[in-house]
């Protein structure tokens, strides 16, 4: 039910704080499909304010590849919107350098950059 919630946030193309507040929360759920679609829908909405992307950056040390994935993903889609996302990444890059998860950061920060 929370998958099919989330998914349908998404499609409804109204970001505001409400919704986007509701997607975030969903970022932290249980269900990594939950999470997934989460992200995914937020990107639908186009939001990258501050919490959207700090809580997705927080994403690419998920226990799930996919959801490591879709926050790579989702940043990547989001990057161009939020002049604040290089840098943040730059510092939870430094910050887990020697952690294997890393890798999603630093593709994302690659692909950016370009």
């Amino acid at each position: 039910m929370r998958y099919l919630s989330s998914s349908a946030l998404g499609q409804l193309g109204n970001a505001n704080d409400s919704i986007v507040q509701t997607l975030v929360s969903l970022l932290n759920d249980d269900d990594s499909s939950v999470r997934s679609r989460a992200a995914e829908s937020l990107v639908q909405l186009g939001n990258a304010n501050d919490n959207v992307v700090q809580t997705l950056i927080a994403l690419l040390k998920d226990d799930d590849s996919s959801v490591r994935s879709r926050a790579a993903e989702s940043l990547v889609q989001l990057g161009p919107q939020s002049n604040k996302l290089k840098p943040l990444l730059v510092h939870w890059i430094e910050q887990h350098q020697t952690k294997h998860f890393v890798s999603h950061g630093i593709d994302v920060l690659q692909t950016l950059v370009r």
